[in-house]
């Protein structure tokens, strides 16, 4: 009985003729039907944290990433355990440039190499 007072209620303005409030909904409804879809993008710059883990392989990969598509970098500052053993790398990649330099921070040692894909 609740429901079907409701449907009534919705129902009256287009019985008692108010056209005017229904046509403007429904001239709004095509308005936002008609639009084309547009996808959604990230915002140029950002940062947050990667987690990778390969338990069969005893493998975990943890890392404050950073993406900057205005200049074509990212870096990763990462945490990589593999079994018993840890290591602690610095990565800077300037897709530019062409360059990507990976520091290990426990002997400072740096290595550039190319990137080993493309920015996106």
């Amino acid at each position: 009985a609740e429901y079907m007072g409701a449907l009534v209620h919705n129902i009256r303005p287009l019985i008692t003729g108010q056209h005017d409030q229904v046509s403007s909904a429904a001239g709004l409804c095509r308005h936002f039907w008609a639009q084309a879809p547009v996808p959604c993008s990230s915002p140029p710059q950002w940062e947050g944290r990667r987690v990778r883990t390969e338990k069969e392989r005893d493998y975990q990969q943890v890392s404050r990433y950073f993406y900057d598509a205005d200049n074509k970098r990212t870096r990763a500052i990462e945490e990589i355990e593999s079994g018993k053993e840890r290591e602690y790398v610095d990565r800077l990649t300037l897709y530019a440039e062409e360059k990507e330099y990976r520091v290990d921070l426990t002997t400072k040692k740096c290595n550039v190499t190319k990137p080993r894909h493309p920015f996106f």
